[in-house]
């Protein structure tokens, strides 16, 4: 468990991160108060929210930065978000910001994998006197340790036997090592000291340290640094800088990157691999400046649409799982409702026309998973899917039909004493009859089969004694596409007449909705 303290400021600019998170569905605020008017208000804004602390916070003159911006996080999901709230509320008892009056918004963030909370608050108490911060730091691990009893000392020293088990060669490459598990590391009196939240939790002698130093074979670990580098390669042209690659190459891949110098311009860094307990310099690998050739947002974007056209173009009969597949492995994404999103989390929806394309080949796929045997069987599902040129449909002659089901439910159906309404019946087993001509078919949803009810010897008079009136279908118009994909579109033409009607189970409740489903 961590409590992190994040920059102060003056303009509570905190509020419009948080609030900025949950508009894009990575946040949610699970508490306000103290915000006097403006908490009474549904519609509040960000801007409501700063400018409220500002002025509690103007009470007191003499403090400039006033905004108290903390982070309590925990590893993975070992706490739920019930329990950080819980947390939260000691913690904040526990630094003095409880006292009745004092405006305070809390914010879950489920956009990592690790659950954690946003507290805002005010360094002015209610009184307008300025709330004791010395050592803050210091004091704000110490309050979360003594909430959640952890024993920061006795966890260090394990993160610390478990680091000498990895290969390094310098001192550098160790720090690095626990630099990648959240400590800083100080070199004092001959010994090199291991802090975390602003404490001495363990140390190690240096010439300790230095019998563990162990020459790394280059030959050995070449094939590794080459994957390394191809993931890295192909992720950097996913995210938008170095902070995302870090994560990612974190979570998917279990290496940590180390940077040194400024925070805006390394000139170097480290390659912590947790999976072969092995560090290896950065420039072995890939170069920094190779590193941090990153895409802006709008290539990124521009690079998936071009590719997915291209497919297109290719195949244009290609569905979204199909395309899906190739679009993770090239660029980390995938294409879901006519959108796709990047690995910041911006949401792009595809055009227009790519969209339709997508969701007519996934209707054509649906269709001939029937496996149509004649061009009547044939008709009758492109009516069902709504294609108007039913001859982009291949008919399979010597298919035979996985039909068992609809039909012992057919002759149970047939052989029953019992009045029973047959529409409902059918729906329940996710079958429907059409009657073409004087011929009567049925469609099992199901089992994906179509077949004449006549050539299996059922007659559907004993079926339904007093046939319902019967409506023809309409034929619909022809719908034609633009553009560079129309091509895959522009085969569609006006249905044929036919005599096509719906008997029973129909009344249009299998329509199409998208790539994924089908509503009944």
């Amino acid at each position: 468990m961590i409590a992190t303290i994040l920059p102060s400021s003056t303009t509570f600019h905190a509020v419009e991160y948080n609030e900025r998170k949950v508009a894009k569905g990575q946040a949610v605020l699970l508490e306000m108060k103290n915000f006097g008017y403006v908490g009474t208000v549904d519609g509040y804004t960000p801007e409501q929210l700063q400018q409220y602390l500002m002025d509690y916070s103007a009470r007191n003159e003499h403090i400039r930065k006033a905004q108290f911006h903390v982070a309590i996080s925990c590893r993975g999901h070992e706490y739920s978000q019930e329990q950080l709230l819980d947390i939260a509320h000691q913690y904040l008892h526990e630094m003095g910001y409880d006292d009745v009056g004092q405006p305070l918004l809390i914010y879950a963030h489920h956009d990592t994998d690790n659950n954690h909370l946003h507290i805002i608050t005010s360094r002015v108490n209610p009184n307008g006197q300025k709330i004791d911060h010395n050592h803050e730091r210091i004091s704000s691990q110490g309050a979360i340790n003594k909430i959640v009893g952890e024993d920061e000392e006795l966890r260090a020293s394990l993160f610390l036997k478990e680091a000498l088990g990895y290969k390094f060669n310098s001192f550098t490459q160790f720090k690095a090592i626990m630099e990648a598990c959240g400590y800083e590391c100080f070199e004092r009196e001959g010994n090199l000291e291991i802090a975390r939240g602003g404490r001495v939790r363990t140390k190690i002698a240096m010439n300790d340290l230095a019998a563990k130093l162990s020459v790394i074979d280059e030959k050995e670990s070449y094939k590794r640094r080459r994957q390394l580098g191809a993931i890295m390669k192909k992720y950097r042209n996913m995210v938008s800088c170095r902070g995302e690659l870090a994560d990612i190459m974190q979570k998917k891949f279990g290496f940590s990157l180390i940077f040194f110098g400024s925070k805006d311009k390394p000139y170097g860094y480290m390659i912590v691999d947790h999976h072969k307990q092995a560090v290896y310099k950065g420039g072995s690998v890939l170069s920094i400046k190779q590193l941090q050739h990153f895409m802006s947002e709008e290539e990124r974007v521009n690079k998936v649409e071009l590719y997915v056209d291209a497919m297109l173009e290719d195949n244009p009969r290609m569905i979204a799982y199909e395309l899906n597949r190739m679009l993770w492995r090239q660029y980390g994404t995938r294409i879901a409702k006519g959108r796709f999103k990047l690995l910041g989390g911006r949401e792009v929806a595809l055009s227009d026309n790519v969209q339709k394309v997508l969701k007519f080949n996934f209707m054509l796929r649906r269709v001939q998973a029937f496996c149509p045997t004649n061009e009547t069987e044939r008709d009758i599902l492109c009516h069902i899917w709504k294609i108007e040129n039913p001859h982009l449909i291949y008919i399979e002659p010597h298919s035979k039909p996985n039909n068992g089901f609809a039909v012992e439910v057919l002759n149970n159906l047939a052989a029953s004493t019992e009045k029973q309404d047959l529409g409902v019946a059918l729906k329940e087993n996710h079958l429907a009859i059409f009657r073409q001509g004087d011929e009567y078919y049925c469609v099992d949803f199901t089992h994906k089969c179509i077949f004449n009810l006549a050539s299996e010897g059922i007659d559907f008079k004993t079926l339904l004694p007093a046939l319902q009136e019967l409506h023809p279908v309409p034929v619909q118009s022809p719908r034609h596409s633009n553009g560079i994909l129309g091509n895959a579109l522009s085969h569609q033409t006006s249905a044929s007449d036919r005599n096509a009607e719906w008997e029973v189970g129909g009344n249009g409740s299998y329509e199409v909705d998208d790539e994924w489903k089908l509503k009944r």
